[in-house]
């Protein structure tokens, strides 16, 4: 599947169900066991470059539309929470610990375990972190993540788009085609 479709999958489907709980997560359960038994093509792992995508899916939908043609595939999409309800504490805490684990105190170390784990998994060769324009939060982690995986060896891109729907800027468009034409080279 495209990465456009993916999304719009998760995004708008995630978000309202289109109405309808039951059958969405059926069709989802159905797509991901379809996948999970469709063979891998050795001739699509020589032409696709595998990337994770960290942050905020932006509705500047033209962003996806570049990384597939530029080649690349997002195969591993991640953002907050980065932690998940701790089933074994009493409710009242597990709530407290989940807020404060996802928005302060070390929650970019956690995202960058988790973003690093997804990387590996996927074998990606590259990482696009994403946020929205304005928000120094985020824009601080994404900072520490990209040099992280720099010093490790690991192309990785740090945007910053807008929630708007609409199309990305020519400059973000621009950056995300070279990104993925280097990783091809």
């Amino acid at each position: 599947m495209k990465t456009l479709a993916i999304i719009l999958t998760l995004n708008v489907g995630l978000n309202n169900y289109f109405g309808k709980p039951e059958p969405y997560e059926e069709a989802i359960d159905a797509l991901i066991a379809e996948l999970e038994k469709a063979p891998v093509q050795e001739k699509d792992l020589k032409t696709v470059i595998p990337l994770v995508w960290g942050g905020p899916t932006g509705q500047e939908f033209g962003v996806y539309e570049a990384i597939d043609q530029a080649g690349g595939a997002l195969l591993g999409l991640r953002s907050v929470p980065f932690r998940l309800y701790r089933e074994d504490l009493p409710p009242l805490e597990s709530l407290a610990r989940w807020i404060y684990d996802n928005s302060t105190a070390g929650a970019g170390v956690y995202a960058r375990h988790v973003l690093e784990s997804e990387v590996d998994r996927l074998q990606a060769r590259g990482v696009i972190l994403y946020g929205y324009i304005g928000c120094s939060f985020a824009s601080v982690d994404r900072e520490m993540w990209r040099r992280y995986f720099h010093e490790k060896g690991l192309a990785c891109i740090n945007l910053e788009g807008s929630f708007q729907t609409g199309a990305p800027s020519g400059q973000v468009l621009t950056r995300v085609k070279a990104f993925v034409e280097m990783l091809a080279a």
